[in-house]
């Protein structure tokens, strides 16, 4: 199993935004679909610091993960540019 987490701070007005496109049906979600081995994305809010937010993305290995950004890099560049307004800050949590 190949999980990625990456951390958010969001816009406050934008909340309901992101849940939308970074939930388990999101539009993220959606397009790690297109990934044979994707397993699901959580998303899950900071109890004690207002508009943080947490991703879990579940790939079956590394290598499923590094050919859905090979075969999908256009696609993930352009939701990514979509969504870059709904955040202030957002890192890639080491594994």
């Amino acid at each position: 199993m190949f999980v990625r987490v990456w951390e958010y701070d969001v816009v406050p007005a934008s909340t309901e935004e992101f849940e939308r496109a970074y939930g388990g049906a999101g539009a993220w979600a959606q397009l790690f679909s297109r990934a044979d081995g994707f397993v699901g994305t959580e998303l899950f809010r900071s109890v004690e610091t207002p508009g943080r937010y947490l991703t879990v993305d579940r790939f079956a290995s590394e290598a499923t993960w590094q050919a859905f950004r090979r075969d999908h890099a256009a696609d993930y560049e352009e939701l990514d540019g979509e969504c870059a307004g709904l955040t202030v800050t957002q890192s890639e949590l080491a594994p």
